[in-house]
């Protein structure tokens, strides 16, 4: 499987794997910030999504997000309107929140794309087919190395996924164009989050 990429295509053969990287750096855009007054929106399939409200997430929103969660669970997809292998891997995102959120799994949804009425329109449109019930934010760096850095994707390359303990601390990287790993399977993605959900929290 591969994806698009707006300037370079990582591929490793390990199996078969494929990764989307920016070919440039994106523009801050001024846009809703995170927080606990203003979080991002449930998409819901029967509900449209205002574009206008996607809020953007920052360093600052995304440790206040992490400690929102503290005692559950989380899995983050780090993805792009432009990286096609993000959007084909992302009903993946959307069948394990519904199979595991009434165990205590969040789900969060992090796009790589600037913060331009267009993009909103795009993400928004996306995330409504998608019928993704869960927490959507758009990157407040774009698809800048900044943001990269703040989600923790050291390879600069989409998809990636995280799997989160209940004490905050990441347990598991799933990462594209990676000579080391491979496009993860939604079985391997799936144990990952199990096992974090069965392991006790830290005192």
């Amino acid at each position: 499987m591969f994806g698009f990429s707006r300037r370079s295509v990582a591929v490793v053969l390990l199996g078969t794997l494929a990764g989307c990287a920016p070919d440039e750096p994106a523009a801050n855009a001024t846009a809703p910030q995170a927080t606990a007054a203003n979080p991002a929106p449930q998409t819901d399939s029967g509900t449209a999504i205002d574009p206008a409200a996607l809020a953007t997430l920052d360093e600052a929103g995304w440790a206040r997000f992490l400690a929102e969660q503290h005692g559950k669970v989380v899995f983050l997809d780090c993805w792009a309107t432009w990286c096609g292998t993000c959007k084909e891997q992302f009903p993946h995102t959307v069948a394990l929140h519904r199979k595991l959120a009434d165990r205590g799994l969040v789900v969060v949804a992090v796009a790589f794309d600037e913060a331009d009425a267009g993009t909103r329109r795009s993400i928004a449109e996306f995330l409504q087919a998608q019928g993704a019930h869960f927490p959507a934010f758009i990157n407040a760096h774009g698809s800048d190395d900044a943001a990269y850095t703040m989600l923790g994707v050291e390879n600069s390359v989409l998809p990636h996924y995280q799997v989160i303990d209940r004490n905050g601390q990441v347990v598991k990287k799933f990462l594209a164009g990676d000579p080391t790993s491979h496009l993860a399977k939604p079985e391997e993605i799936e144990a990952a989050v199990v096992a974090a959900l069965e392991a006790p929290a830290a005192p």
